[in-house]
């Protein structure tokens, strides 16, 4: 049965809850946000432009008079697009109501980490689904309006093979395919330490707890990887061979049973917006005898800017 809230100002609430939501997301923390390019404050229109520059290339000076360089840096333009999403809640009693305007109370505690889940769950998508790249002429005007699917270079971007190079006396099984050990990191460490990406970044090992349960399982006690694992395992994050690490508490699912993907991410690889949210109210449901409805709507969106700054590494879990 609703509470009373006659004597509440609802336009006041909706104004207290919309001011919670676009807080910084103090309670609930987006755990995959340092490992993405962020920007909370994106322009308008439906998509938003990502232009990868390009080392550029100098050449010698061949003469005291001869022309300057007539060229522009190389470039790459990955396209990205905003994506819009809703979420509610009944309000049973004043003091939830009372709690919109409130980030630390319960009921905007619970909303926050499912918008924060929900972003996670955008950037994951980013990091081996589609991107979209224009074309683009050498000076980088549009050459084709429509955007074109790139999709992930598995090929290249998937860090399968076995390693035969041990670390102290780490155990690798005879097929390695679908198994996390420190080779795989060290390889795709070296990977990420060769590409071209401009600027300075930071290199994330994204993982779950299954992940580092298989990995720890592959690491003999008496390492000191053991002791650098196990010390990620134990606060959810930290540094391990070259990484800084992140461990996600729900599972990074592959499509295949028992399968898990991680991913190994330059922080400049991936760019995430969002916008402010701008529609946020408490209203009484008629249809719904009245009950009162905390309703808020947003939008954001996520884009692989660069394919060599993301690599995948799988994982059998029954191994």
């Amino acid at each position: 049965m609703p509470f009373n809230y006659d004597n509440e100002d609802l336009d006041l609430h909706s104004e207290g809850f919309k001011d919670s939501l676009n807080l910084a997301p103090q309670n609930q923390l987006n755990l995959l946000l340092p490992a993405v390019s962020y920007d909370a404050s994106p322009e308008d229109g439906d998509y938003f432009n990502d232009d990868f520059l390009k080392p550029s290339n100098p050449s010698r000076k061949k003469a005291f008079n001869a022309p300057t360089p007539d060229k522009d840096v190389a470039l790459v333009r990955r396209v990205g697009m905003f994506d819009a999403f809703e979420d509610s809640a009944w309000i049973n009693n004043m003091s939830q109501l009372h709690g919109l305007a409130d980030p630390t109370s319960g009921i905007m505690m619970s909303l926050e980490a499912g918008k924060q889940r929900y972003h996670q769950a955008e950037i994951l998508r980013a990091l081996d689904g589609d991107g979209y790249q224009y074309h683009v002429d050498k000076s980088g005007e549009l050459i084709s309006r429509a955007p074109v699917a790139v999709a992930f270079p598995s090929a290249t971007n998937d860090i399968l093979v076995d390693f035969a190079k041990k670390h102290e006396a780490e155990t690798i099984q005879a097929n390695g395919n679908q198994n996390i050990t420190l080779g795989k990191l060290n390889r795709a460490r070296t990977l990420l330490a060769k590409a071209t990406l401009v600027g300075e970044g930071k290199r994330y090992f994204i993982i779950d707890e299954d992940g580092m349960e298989c990995l720890l399982n592959k690491i003999p006690v008496t390492s000191k990887d053991y002791v650098a694992a196990e010390a990620v395992a134990a606060t959810k994050s930290g540094p391990l061979r070259g990484f800084e690490f992140i461990v996600l508490p729900n599972n990074m699912e592959s499509g295949t049973v028992n399968i898990r993907k991680y991913f190994a991410v330059d922080s400049r690889a991936v760019t995430f917006k969002t916008r402010p949210i701008v529609t946020a109210r408490v209203k009484p449901r008629f249809d719904r005898s009245d009950a009162l409805q905390a309703y808020y709507a947003a939008e954001h969106g996520a884009a692989r800017m660069v394919d060599e700054g993301v690599y995948r590494v799988f994982c059998d879990i029954t191994k």
